[in-house]
């Protein structure tokens, strides 16, 4: 933690000199798993063939961003703006029953804010909000492993 106070926002920083992004990027790509896979991604494709984007730099130019990646590619330009949307998760699985929200939009804010309020009104939430299997089905291994085939091979390939 102190190595990430001293730094700052010091955007110079360069952790690994093969990640030549870290100079122009900085930021947590400096000390994330980014900083081991790059060098090695640069290293079997090439540096001009490795292209790092933030998601920064894409929320606040995406047409620009976008452009990069054909540039990148080598593809000819395709607008697809009209396309563009947000990428987040749904959250109507986290919501509470419209007769629920109802009543408590009726309720006074002293109560709202209040902590049983809070308390009560979380586990609830908790409740009605589906939970994630603990496992996955045979079946279901079987499917991940298959479409993720190409990229274990990958990494498994790097890591000898």
């Amino acid at each position: 933690m102190q190595a990430l106070a001293e730094r700052g926002d010091d955007t110079g920083y360069n952790f690994n000199p093969a990640v030549r992004m870290c100079q122009e990027n900085g930021g947590y790509l400096v000390f994330s798993l980014y900083s081991h896979w790059i060098p090695l991604w640069c290293e079997k494709f090439g540096e001009e063939n490795v292209l790092v984007l933030r998601t920064g730099h894409l929320q606040a130019d995406p047409v620009g961003i976008l452009g990069k990646c054909f540039t990148s590619l080598d593809i000819a330009p395709i607008d697809i703006t009209e396309q563009a949307g947000r990428n987040e998760t749904s959250k109507t699985n986290r919501l509470p029953p419209l007769f629920l929200v109802r009543i408590e939009r009726k309720m006074p804010k002293a109560i709202r804010g209040s902590r049983p309020y809070n308390m009560l009104r979380w586990r609830s939430l908790r409740a009605w909000t589906p939970t994630s299997p603990d496992t996955m089905s045979p079946q279901e291994k079987d499917f991940v492993h298959d479409c993720l085939r190409e990229d274990i091979v990958f990494h498994e390939s790097l890591a000898t």
